[in-house]
């Protein structure tokens, strides 16, 4: 159980990061 809660902070933070450096390129390209 404490596996599979952690497996889900990490894709929540890998997402959290990718919608900020795409934002960030879009803001300055």
């Amino acid at each position: 159980m404490s596996n599979a809660g952690t497996e889900t902070t990490t894709t929540t933070t890998t997402t959290t990061t990718t919608t900020e450096h795409h934002l960030s390129f879009i803001i300055d390209p």
